[in-house]
């Protein structure tokens, strides 16, 4: 009988991934600027949403074909989101700052969501010629709670801060940190999807609640936020 080997040397080293800024912007460099992508078109993102002013450079495609959402911290670009038809991820080297699209002085509105695809859902379901958009790409790092509150801070008076993230108990949870960073003076609103747990659930299955006019309209919160921020 052969003498037994410790299962420990079939396993091989599992080689940690750190960021590469240098490696980044390499890769980011390649990349073009895209108007129209199969797998967003069949997530129900129309062609003139990506054509907008708003998102003009904000969604890239790669060298596999995927569509890409890049993130930028206080140094600029730090990495992004990728989507593609069974795919989901976030780039190598990279980490996650925020996703946002282009930015006016009369923008009264600021929609975070937890996925690009998400905030171009938003856009889609409820057209906003005042609004920004932002993505977290998901849970926060330790690093994105400040950029977050740069970017409140930076909302003229009045405005309003809409939390549209997933309708799940993540969801939620990240809606509360994000509106305890919101100044007290920002108006916060809950809305929810009516139909899956996030907003391009809801895009997909076209089902929104309309007006008079026939426009969609942001279902109310459905859990209490507090009013004001906690004191740090």
């Amino acid at each position: 009988q052969p003498p037994l080997v410790n299962p420990r040397s079939y396993a091989p080293t599992l080689e940690t991934s750190t960021p590469d800024r240098a490696a980044v912007l390499a890769a980011y460099t390649r990349m073009q600027p895209i108007t129209a992508h199969p797998y967003l078109t069949r997530r129900g993102i129309p062609a003139d949403l990506l054509a907008l002013p708003r998102f003009a450079g904000c969604i890239l495609q790669d060298e596999r074909k995927n569509a890409c959402f890049p993130h930028r911290d206080r140094n600029g670009v730090s990495g992004w989101e990728m989507k593609n038809q069974g795919f989901t991820g976030f780039s190598a080297k990279g980490t996650k700052g925020l996703w946002f699209s282009r930015t006016r002085p009369t923008d009264t509105r600021l929609v975070i969501t937890e996925s690009a695809l998400d905030a171009l859902s938003y856009a889609a379901l409820f057209p906003d010629d005042h609004a920004r958009y932002f993505s977290t790409g998901g849970s926060l790092n330790p690093d994105q709670p400040a950029l977050i509150s740069a970017a409140l801070a930076k909302m003229p008076t009045p405005a309003a801060l809409i939390l549209a993230t997933d309708n799940d108990e993540a969801g939620h949870a990240l809606a509360e940190t994000i509106q305890s960073l919101a100044p007290p003076a920002l108006e916060t609103r809950r809305p929810l999807p009516m139909t899956g747990k996030d907003w391009n659930d809801q895009l997909s299955a076209r089902s929104t609640l309309t007006d008079a006019q026939g426009r969609p309209q942001e279902r109310v919160r459905a859990f209490p936020l507090p009013n004001h921020p906690p004191e740090a």
